[in-house]
């Protein structure tokens, strides 16, 4: 018997595999209504490009239309 692992998206620009909508290398892959999670766990739009409770900086994303989480 032959087990594969579970199907998950890869990221485009440095090919690994995508566990949440944030890329281990940065890259942001908004759900389909442009929100994400930032890395502290607040919700945001893709239209925000600081976070308010952590400041942390997302000044490009990666929408793709049929690329989303």
């Amino acid at each position: 018997m032959v087990i594969r692992g579970a199907r998950t998206s890869k990221c485009p620009f440095c090919g690994e595999r995508m566990t949440s909508d944030i890329c281990v290398c940065g890259t942001v892959y908004p759900f389909e209504d442009g929100t994400f999670r930032c890395v502290c766990g607040e919700p945001m739009h893709m239209s925000v490009a600081t976070c308010p409770e952590c400041g942390a900086k997302y000044e490009t994303f990666m929408a793709v239309p049929g690329e989303t989480v």
